[in-house]
């Protein structure tokens, strides 16, 4: 990404987008009826655009359709720290606030992780579960771990890499 493209995202976010940490998540989300600021936003902060509200209510023929892309987690706080320099004070604290909770609740999943993993029959059923080619649903189900894995297992500790890389 270019300094002209985070420049321009930080602009349109100080506008219009939306910074905070429902749910515990740290969350950027924007909304608008122009469909094409929404897909340059998505695409710079490599997300997908959804449909908030499908208008179909006959009388409201004139309203606009209106299109919605967003970020959480760490995807969200990568956002975050390229834009920060960029913000206006509210946002910028707004962006603080989110950044430092995050960091927080990142090292409590993290050691949490880290002790479910010590724990050799959840090891073994993972490993299990990395092995497995079976039924949809334990694809699905391990493709939801794995990425936990990897983000805030494999990062903290070169014994569970070397675990994980064998295992795949």
């Amino acid at each position: 990404m270019t300094e002209l493209d985070i420049a321009w995202l930080s602009g349109w976010l100080e506008g219009e987008g939306y910074f905070g940490i429902p749910h515990g998540s740290p969350t950027i989300c924007v909304c608008s009826t122009d469909s094409d600021v929404v897909e340059k936003a998505a695409k710079l902060m490599n997300s997908n655009v959804t449909i908030a509200k499908k208008r179909t209510d006959p009388n409201k023929v004139h309203y606009k359709q209106i299109y919605r892309t967003f970020v959480r987690g760490v995807r969200a706080i990568a956002v975050m720290n390229m834009i920060r320099s960029y913000m206006g004070t509210r946002r910028g604290n707004t962006i603080d606030v989110a950044i430092a909770h995050y960091s927080g609740k990142e090292e409590r999943y993290s050691n949490a992780m880290k002790r479910r993993w010590a724990n050799p029959t959840y090891r073994n059923n993972m490993l299990e579960m990395m092995k497995k080619k079976g039924s949809e649903k334990a694809k699905k189900a391990w493709k939801t771990r794995k990425s936990k894995l990897i983000q805030h297992l494999v990062l903290h500790s070169s014994t569970l890499q070397d675990t994980c890389t064998d295992a795949l």
